[in-house]
């Protein structure tokens, strides 16, 4: 039987003609693939991944899906590729094979041109980001992962075409903020930095100073416009300000991240999502100098390359510092810095393949443990997750969904609140509920500015004053359980225990006032 092979430089011709294919990777991913459906098929969707879906299943024209992401913060390469499966699709499931796919490339691409040992490709196919967080979990950062990976593989041969490679970027950054961060990164350490630098010529990519500027302008241009699409509209609810003042415990929660990152072990076995065993028990004076010797270290670790580094210090802290500014941290934002870790790795590993850097056999040694060391954890945190995902309903949307197809009454009016949760229950159900914010039905979530919304005491007496204005019995989806003092009756049906703590159901009959 054929074993996974060490990997072979990219051909000149790999986008000109087609090559056998190495065996051993394609049943490596063809395994990947197996173990991922298990891990897919049983997880439940949550609210972020059924709105994109939504958005672009409800989207009639592209000018529409162009409409309709605009208050998102995300650029348009996610929504487009949901687009085209929603135009012959109709069930969510579809978008979870479509992050699947792309996930099996991504371990294709490890498995067949990582220059890392063997034992180094399977871990990081294995890994919480790559397997779990950006593999099983559909959101737009798996198609990051996938085109990051594919740059770095293409930029293995001095004699890839100039367009493939800075097309590969210009469409990363067209995936996440993250994505446009990364892309700008490689370009200013892969592509200006080796020729601004006088780097020797088999040092540098096998193309004149006129193709990388027309590469770089590629680049710069793809992220303006991603720039563009994830400038929010003036009336957007959902963007926080951003935070310019220094606010000591925020960095050091910044800073934190880097743990996050590359230690993924959660704090919880069954509620593991967004947890952190280290960071979660430093205490918050050591949170910082913690953080700072660990990404040191890791930038000490690609320092014998000096675009490897450079463009790691400068990923690394554009992440770090746009997560600060602008966001509420979350683990898969901060799984960007392992990526860029990895990448980064990847282009040191190239350029020692190449002889055109030498480490010494006691740094190479120290580097090889921390990266195992380093994967390890991450697969830990991998099995963890995926194991806890099996045993428990990463969201109670499904079943809720469920529940109302066979036992709801015909003719009832569904109305939901918090309504950007209960589209978790509207892409299941196929079909719009009705939210009380706007007034009007729905499927996703629209994130405007809005002035008064429900409370728990008062969402209840909300839905019966609808119920009477429209003569009409109500369902009530809430993921809250209502409070005594709201006046509801007990609930009809309670769907708890979800892996996102807010994604538990709550039913609620509403009948008019006489």
């Amino acid at each position: 039987m054929s074993s996974i092979t060490e990997p072979n430089t990219l051909s000149a011709g790999l986008f000109t003609r087609l090559k056998p294919l190495a065996w051993g990777p394609v049943l490596g991913a063809a395994l990947y693939f197996v173990i991922a459906f298990a891990a897919v098929a049983h997880h439940e969707l949550w609210r972020d991944e059924m709105q994109s879906w939504l958005i672009a299943r409800e989207s009639g024209s592209v000018a529409e899906l162009l409409k309709n992401y605009r208050y998102e913060g995300h650029p348009g390469v996610w929504f487009f590729l949901l687009y085209a499966v929603t135009r012959c699709a109709a069930s969510p499931f579809w978008m979870q094979m479509l992050n699947l796919a792309i996930a099996t490339g991504s371990a294709y691409l490890i498995l067949s041109r990582a220059p890392f040992r063997l034992l180094h490709r399977i871990l990081l196919c294995a890994s919480y980001f790559v397997f779990y967080e950006y593999g099983t979990i559909s959101r737009n950062y798996g198609a990051g992962v996938f085109l990051l990976l594919l740059y770095c593989a293409v930029t293995a041969s001095r004699q890839a075409r100039w367009w493939v490679a800075a097309g590969t970027l210009a469409l990363l950054a067209n995936t996440s903020v993250f994505g446009t961060i990364l892309a700008l990164s490689l370009t200013a350490g892969t592509l200006v930095l080796p020729f601004i630098a006088g780097k020797r010529e088999e040092e540098r990519p096998g193309w004149s100073g006129r193709e990388v500027a027309l590469g770089a302008g590629l680049v710069i241009a793809a992220c303006l416009l991603a720039a563009l699409q994830m400038n929010p509209p003036p009336d957007a609810g959902f963007a926080e300000k951003w935070r310019l003042d220094l606010d000591p415990m925020r960095v050091a929660m910044t800073a934190a991240g880097a743990w996050v990152a590359h230690l993924p072990l959660p704090a919880s076995t069954d509620h593991f999502w967004n947890t952190n065993l280290v960071s979660d028990s430093l205490r918050a004076r050591w949170l910082l100098p913690a953080s700072v010797v660990l990404l040191a270290f890791l930038g000490y670790c690609l320092a014998r390359s000096r675009s490897a580094f450079v463009t790691y210090c400068l990923a690394t802290g554009g992440t770090l510092v746009f997560i600060y500014l602008r966001l509420v941290p979350y683990a898969r934002h901060f799984g960007h810095l392992f990526l860029a870790f990895v990448a980064c790795l990847w282009l040191a590993r190239l350029e020692e393949n190449r002889g055109t850097r030498e480490g010494g056999r006691r740094f190479l040694r120290m580097r090889e443990v921390a990266v195992t060391g380093i994967l390890v954890a991450q697969c830990a945190g991998s099995v963890i997750a995926a194991a806890a995902d099996w045993k428990l309903p990463f969201s109670q949307a499904k079943a809720t969904a469920e529940f109302i197809r066979h036992s709801a009454r015909p003719g009832v009016l569904l109305v939901g609140h918090v309504d950007n949760v209960v589209t978790g229950v509207s892409g299941y159900l196929g079909q719009r509920i009705f939210f009380l914010t706007t007034g009007a039905p729905g499927s996703y979530k629209v994130w405007r500015h809005i002035e008064k919304a429900p409370t728990p005491l008062t969402l209840f007496e909300d839905a019966r004053r609808l119920a009477t204005q429209r003569q009409q019995e109500i369902l009530l989806i809430s993921n809250w359980k209502l409070p005594p003092g709201a006046g509801a009756p007990p609930a009809l049906a309670a769907f708890e225990g979800s892996i996102v703590a807010d994604e538990n159901f709550y039913l609620y009959t509403v009948e008019p006032k006489p």
